[in-house]
């Protein structure tokens, strides 16, 4: 997910009186990257990774 897409859902959902501080999320090579934690860093989003096959945490 590039950060601006990331920016705009998470003021959609403060629009919604929605917030979010964890994200739980697989390994794939988006999520590991640099820029992608610096946005979710950014906006107080901690990332938690998902275990091998185990998509539930």
């Amino acid at each position: 997910m590039k950060p601006a897409l990331l920016h705009n859902a998470m003021a959609c959902r403060a629009g919604l009186g929605m917030s979010v501080k964890r994200l739980l999320v697989d390994n794939g090579a988006a999520f590991p990257s640099k820029a992608i934690a610096a946005a979710y860093k950014a906006l107080g989003v901690q990332l938690k990774f998902a275990r091998s096959n185990q998509p539930q945490g």
